[in-house]
C-alpha cells in the first residue's frame, strides 16, 4: 500500500460537515480525516468496491481511503454483479495493468458505463480528470462551503461519485437521499441547496404544491440523463425554479456541457457550454476535448484527452450546444440507457431470434419491447426473462412472432421495421401496463384475461390455436401478474378503452374478449363505458363463469366488502388455495389429475402476489359494481358467449338473470364435467368451443 495522501492533502484546510442524512449530520471533514488515516493495509494495487444502497457512508469512506493509499477502486452494482456478473469482466482484471496510484495522471477510479455501445465498459479515470471535472463543475455554478448536493444518485455511477468528488474539492457537503423517499428527503433536510435530477423525477415532484416551494429555495437543480421536454422545462421556471441542463458521460467525468442555474427556457432548451475543455463536431458527431476527459477504458487504448461521442449535436450563434440524440440505436428509458445488443445477449442462450426495440413513451421517453420467434411459450419467455434481466431491462411488451419475414432487410432483420411493429402493437397502453401478444399482427385482436389471483398466460395454452388468424393480447389485471404493482381499476380501464377506440378508428380491426371469472365481470363492465356505445369493432365476448356484477342490498355490499378487505388475513400459502378450492362453486376440482401441480405453483405465487392480491381484492370486489344484467347496455352488434360449468350452481343461475337485447346476440353454455374452472377442468371442450366461436 502506498501512502499517497492525495486525499487528505485535498481535504487538511476543510473543515464543518461533509455528509448529511436524515436531517444531521453523520460525517464531518474531520472524522473522514480520521477515518481515511484508519485504512486496513492492502496488498494489492487495486480492490474491487461493490455498492449496496444502504451502505453509502462506509463505500465513501472506503472509496476515498483506497485513493489516499494509492489503490485504485473499481465501483460496481452489487445487484447487478449478482445477476449479472458477466457484464463487469472482474475476472480479467489481472490483464488490464494496473499499478495503483503513483501520481496524479495515474487510474484512480474505474466506473463502469451503462453499456450504450455495447456491453458496459469500465472506465479509467485519473485523479486529474476526477478532479479537473470536479473544478470546473464547482466554478461554474460558484459552489461554496455553505452548499449542500443531494446525494440520491448511486456511488457506483459517474453521475454520483462526482457529487462527493465536487463535495471535496469545494468543502462543501452533501446530503445522501433516498431516490424512492426523495420528496420527504428534499423537505426534511433543509440544508440541501443544490440537487441532481432527472425528467421523471423532477415531473413527479412538480405534481406537489408544497415540494414546488421547496425547488424554489434551492440554488438550483442540475438536469440530465435523458432529453428533458420542454414543457416540463417552463412548468418549473414559470414556478421560479432554477434549473441548468447540462450533458457528460462516465467518460468525461460526468457534466462536460452546461447552462448555468437559470430560468431562460431557451437557453435551458439547450445544454450550454463546456465548462473545461472545449467541444468539436465531426459528420454531425460530439467530440469532447480536455482534462476531465478519461484515461480510457479499461482494456482499451488511451484517449489522449479526446472522446469521440455517439450523439449528434448541434451548435448555434450563441455558442451553445443541443444534443439531437444518439448516432446508434441505443436509447433511453427514464435515465439509462438501454442497449437491444446486450439485452440480446444475455438471452441468447435461450432464444435462437430475439430481439429489443423502443415504444416511445411520454414519461420515461422509451419503454422496452421484446419480439421472439422460436418454440417457447409466452410463458416460458416471461420466466426466461425474469430469470435474466435486471428490472430496468424487462419488457413492457413482450411479442411471440409466428415469423419476422416482414422486418428482414435483405439477409439481416430491420431494427426499425421491428420498432415499427412494437409500437403499433403497444396501442394506446403506457408505462403502467405490461402485455403479452403473440400471433399475426394484422389479424382481427382478442384481448384475453384472468380470474382472482391468477394470470392472463394461464389461458395461453387454451387460447394459441387462434394464432395463426388473431393477434392475442394477453393483459393482466390490476394487482396480478406482470401488473401486480398497478393499483388502478380505473387507469387499467382508460389505457384499455383507448386501445379500442384506436383499433376502432385507425383500423378495419374487429375486437374480440376472452375471460373467466374476474376479469370476466370487469370487462362486462368496461364494455358497457358509454364511449364504446358507437364502436363498430367489437364483435365477440367470451365470458367464462364471470358475475353480472352486484345485485344485493347495501347490507350485503357493506358484508361482502368487509369480507373482501380481510381475505388474506393471517393466510398461510400451504394452506390458503387448499382451503380456496374446497368453495362450492369449484367441485370436483381437486379431482383433475393436474390439480396437485397447479396448487403447487399457486403456492409460489401466493408468496411472490400476496401482498399485491390483497391490496386490489377490495378495489376489484364484485360489491364495487353495479347490476350488469341488462344486455341492452353492451354495444350493438356484440355476440355474448356465457359459459359456466355443470356442477357451479351458483353461475348457472346467471345463465338465466340476464336481460336480453334485440342488439346482443346471447349465448350460454352449461359444460360438462366442469365446476367454475372451465378451461382447466374440460380443456378439450373448452379448445373446440372456442374454435366454433372463433371458426378457425
Amino acid at each position: 500500500m502506498n501512502n499517497t495522501g492525495f486525499i487528505s492533502n485535498l481535504i487538511k484546510d476543510s473543515s464543518g460537515p461533509f455528509i448529511y442524512q436524515d436531517g444531521k449530520c453523520i460525517l464531518t471533514y474531520e472524522e473522514l480525516r480520521q477515518e481515511i488515516s484508519k485504512a486496513t493495509e492492502i496488498n494489492s494495487s487495486f480492490k474491487v468496491l461493490s455498492w449496496r444502497p444502504e451502505n453509502n457512508i462506509s463505500f465513501l469512506v472506503n472509496y476515498f481511503s483506497l485513493i489516499d493509499n494509492g489503490i485504485t477502486p473499481i465501483l460496481v452494482d452489487h445487484r447487478r454483479l449478482e445477476l449479472s456478473p458477466y457484464d463487469y469482466d472482474l475476472e480479467k482484471l489481472s490483464q488490464a495493468k494496473l499499478n495503483g496510484i503513483q501520481s496524479h495522471q495515474s487510474c484512480a477510479s474505474i466506473i463502469y458505463t451503462s453499456g450504450s455501445t455495447g456491453r458496459p465498459k469500465g472506465v479509467r479515470l485519473s485523479l486529474d480528470s476526477l478532479l479537473n471535472s470536479a473544478r470546473a463543475t464547482v466554478n461554474h455554478y460558484q459552489i461554496n462551503q455553505q452548499d449542500n448536493w443531494a446525494l440520491s444518485l448511486p456511488l457506483f455511477h459517474i453521475g454520483g461519485i462526482m457529487i462527493a468528488w465536487r463535495s471535496l474539492v469545494a468543502g462543501s457537503s452533501l446530503t445522501i437521499v433516498d431516490a424512492g423517499q426523495l420528496e420527504n428527503d428534499l423537505l426534511e433536510n433543509s440544508q440541501i441547496s443544490i440537487c441532481s435530477l432527472v425528467q421523471l423525477q423532477l415531473a413527479r415532484l412538480m405534481d406537489s404544491e408544497q415540494m414546488t416551494k421547496r425547488l424554489k429555495q434551492l440554488k438550483g437543480i442540475v438536469l440530465g440523463g435523458s432529453k428533458i421536454s420542454s414543457a416540463l422545462i417552463q412548468k418549473a421556471t414559470s414556478s421560479g425554479i432554477y434549473l441548468s441542463n447540462s450533458f457528460g458521460a462516465s467518460e468525461s467525468c460526468a457534466q462536460f456541457l452546461a447552462t448555468p442555474f437559470t430560468k431562460d427556457n431557451e437557453l435551458l432548451s439547450t445544454c450550454g457550454k463546456p465548462m473545461d475543455g472545449k467541444v468539436s463536431i465531426i459528420d454531425s458527431k460530439c467530440i469532447l476535448e480536455g482534462k476531465s476527459i478519461a484515461i480510457g477504458y479499461l482494456y482499451g487504448d488511451d484517449f489522449n484527452q479526446k472522446y469521440i461521442t455517439n450523439d449528434l449535436i448541434r451548435l448555434d450563434e450563441h455558442g451553445n450546444y443541443t444534443i439531437l440524440g444518439r448516432s446508434d440505436f441505443v436509447f433511453q428509458k427514464a435515465a439509462e440507457n438501454i442497449n437491444p445488443e446486450i439485452i440480446e445477449e444475455k438471452l441468447s442462450k435461450h432464444f435462437s431470434n430475439a430481439y429489443v426495440a423502443p415504444i416511445k413513451n411520454d414519461k420515461y421517453e422509451n419503454l422496452i419491447a421484446l419480439t421472439f420467434c422460436d418454440d417457447h411459450s409466452l410463458a416460458q419467455a416471461q420466466s426466461i426473462i425474469e430469470d435474466e434481466l435486471i428490472s430496468f431491462e424487462r419488457p413492457h411488451l413482450l411479442y411471440k412472432a409466428r415469423d419476422l419475414k416482414e422486418q428482414q432487410v435483405g439477409v439481416k432483420i430491420g431494427r426499425e421495421k421491428i420498432k415499427l411493429l412494437m409500437n403499433t402493437l403497444f396501442m394506446q397502453f403506457n408505462e403502467d401496463i405490461y402485455i403479452s401478444a403473440q400471433g399475426n399482427p394484422h389479424g382481427d385482436i382478442i384481448f384475453i384475461s384472468h380470474g382472482f389471483m391468477g394470470n392472463s398466460l394461464e389461458l395461453e395454452k387454451v387460447t394459441k390455436h387462434l394464432a395463426k388468424n388473431y393477434l392475442l393480447i394477453y393483459i393482466d389485471l390490476p394487482g396480478h401478474g406482470k401488473n401486480h404493482k398497478l393499483r388502478s381499476f380505473e387507469l387499467f380501464k382508460e389505457r384499455l378503452i383507448s386501445s379500442i377506440l384506436e383499433i376502432d378508428t385507425m383500423t378495419n380491426k374487429e375486437v374480440h374478449f376472452i375471460t373467466y371469472s374476474m376479469s370476466g365481470r370487469l370487462f362486462n363492465e368496461i364494455l358497457r363505458d358509454k364511449r364504446l356505445a358507437e364502436a363498430k369493432a367489437i364483435k365477440t365476448f367470451v365470458n367464462e363463469s364471470g358475475a353480472p356484477g352486484f345485485t344485493g342490498n347495501i347490507e350485503d355490499k357493506r358484508k361482502r366488502l368487509q369480507h373482501d378487505s380481510i381475505l388474506f388475513k393471517d393466510a398461510q400459502a400451504e394452506t390458503f388455495f387448499h382451503k380456496w378450492y374446497d368453495q362450492g362453486v369449484f367441485k370436483n376440482i381437486k379431482l383433475s389429475p393436474r390439480a396437485s401441480k397447479m396448487l403447487k405453483q399457486k403456492e409460489i405465487e401466493f408468496i411472490k402476489y400476496a401482498k399485491s392480491w390483497s391490496q386490489v381484492s377490495k378495489i376489484l370486489s364484485v360489491a364495487n359494481q353495479r347490476d350488469l344484467r341488462d344486455l341492452n347496455e353492451l354495444p350493438q352488434g356484440i355476440t355474448y358467449h356465457y359459459l359456466c360449468g355443470e356442477f357451479d350452481k351458483k353461475y348457472q343461475m346467471y345463465c338465466d338473470a340476464y336481460i336480453p337485447s334485440d342488439h346482443v346476440d346471447f349465448h350460454s353454455y352449461i359444460i360438462k364435467d366442469a365446476s367454475h374452472n372451465i378451461h382447466f377442468m374440460n380443456e378439450e371442450y373448452y379448445l373446440n368451443l372456442l374454435k366454433k366461436i372463433f371458426k378457425s
